[in-house]
């Protein structure tokens, strides 16, 4: 497809989210396969154009990515042998640098956890020129806040999910099978039941290119 969506240079700086002096480095999210299964269901039942996605993480410092290598680097070389995998297990705190541990987090660490999301994106404002392969003329930046992601937003999401299922059945699709979240709530007021219960999206700008 093009313009295709190249994955960028690690460690470069990143201006087009307004935060130029962080560093960016691919990140391997599982949910890249939910939003091509997703993107692909909109192209063959609808004719719509495939959304390309990469997903990088924000670091703050050299320091930071040294430290994501390292800890990545561990894991690898100690997943690879059955005594390596039993002190990954064992001993989380320590081959992880803190993130993980056996006990369970306070209620006042829970709280405090927040999830930043930025979403950049490119694209047309005007289908003709998407048909004609044009180079994208729009650019487009939003922000998602998600505080205690872990336990809170995933409950929230979950009664929300049951409560639409129950209210708005016919927004849903069709037939029967297994949908990804955006096929099976692209139609209804998921979006906005979220931002009504504490999950803010915001879209920062929208620019010519």
């Amino acid at each position: 497809m093009s313009p295709s969506c190249s994955l960028r240079f690690p460690f470069s700086r990143n201006a087009s989210i307004g935060i130029p002096n962080k560093r960016i480095l691919p990140f391997p999210s599982p949910d890249e396969d939910v939003i091509i299964r997703s993107q692909s269901y909109f192209y063959e039942n609808g004719g719509k154009r495939p959304i390309q996605v990469r997903h990088y993480l924000l670091l703050e410092s050299w320091k930071s990515i040294l430290k994501l290598l390292f800890i990545g680097l561990i894991m690898i070389i100690f997943s690879q042998c059955s005594c390596g995998r039993k002190l990954l297990l064992k001993y989380p705190k320590v081959f992880s640098g803190g993130y993980f541990d056996h006990e369970s987090p306070s209620e006042e660490v829970i709280e405090n956890t927040t999830v930043c999301m930025y979403l950049y994106g490119k694209g047309w404002s005007d289908k003709k020129d998407i048909q004609f392969n044009q180079p994208p003329n729009k650019s487009i930046l939003g922000k998602i806040d998600i505080v205690n992601p872990a336990y809170g937003f995933t409950c929230l999401a979950v009664v929300l999910s049951a409560i639409i299922i129950l209210t708005e059945p016919s927004k849903l699709p069709k037939k029967g099978g297994v949908y990804t979240p955006a096929v099976a709530f692209f139609h209804t007021s998921m979006v906005e039941a979220l931002q009504k219960n504490g999950v803010p999206l915001e879209i920062l700008s929208v620019n010519d290119l």
